[in-house]
């Protein structure tokens, strides 16, 4: 029994924690280990959110700068074209002044009141140039189909050919085209085949003139 009695205190002293030092410091070693790890963890986790909220703060910032930018050209845009359907309207009262001026008699065009529609139509072009509005250059060009709209057409010149006569003046506003000119297109050759054949003429009428000029010889 006696020994009984020593083994069960030996199995006590046994199963009793390690109180040394040593022990001690070791617990504690690991512990700290765990709270850095933990820490490490918390900031990288921190740093990540960081990041993130920062990517989305510049890509906020730049749609806000698109955003203010095409804010400014929409607004720039209305105020150019914010008077396109007045202008458009105007010029309907250009053409009917315009076919009142062509009909005037040339026996009458040097009456005052002649040069008072005249003075009249200038100030109309003047401001019209003064909101952007520019005529279509037509005549003698060569045919566009992005301003000129042919309404007539000599031969086969098809798009290839030029403006030989302009039915009603085509006009431009800040570039952005209003009217297209309505126009008759003609082949480009045409003048050029006129003159070659004047200049047939012209020699064959020198050599005529020379054989007459040696035959009196």
């Amino acid at each position: 029994m006696a020994n009984d009695g020593e083994k069960d205190e030996e199995i006590q002293e046994d199963s009793e924690p390690d109180s040394s030092p040593e022990a001690v410091e070791g617990t504690m070693d690991g512990e700290a280990a765990a709270d850095v790890g933990e820490g490490l963890s918390r900031v990288e986790k921190l740093e990540n959110e960081r990041t993130d909220l920062m990517n989305r703060l510049t890509r906020s910032r730049a749609d806000l700068s698109n955003l203010k930018r095409r804010s400014e050209q929409e607004l720039q845009e209305f105020g150019k074209f914010a008077n396109q359907l007045f202008a458009t309207d105007v010029l309907r009262i250009v053409d009917s002044l315009d076919r009142a001026l062509q009909a005037i008699p040339e026996n009458i065009r040097g009456f005052t009141w002649i040069d008072g529609l005249l003075v009249f139509r200038a100030q109309i072009n003047s401001l019209l140039k003064s909101q952007g509005v520019e005529e279509v250059k037509a005549m003698g060009e060569k045919f566009d189909p992005r301003y000129h709209e042919a309404v007539a057409q000599d031969g086969k010149s098809g798009s290839a050919g030029v403006v030989q006569e302009v039915f009603q003046t085509g006009y431009t506003m800040h570039d952005r085209l209003l009217r297209p000119a309505l126009v008759k297109v003609g082949p480009a050759e045409a003048e050029e085949e006129e003159g070659g054949d004047e200049e047939v003429v012209e020699t064959s009428a020198t050599v005529a003139e020379d054989d007459v000029g040696t035959g009196a010889e």
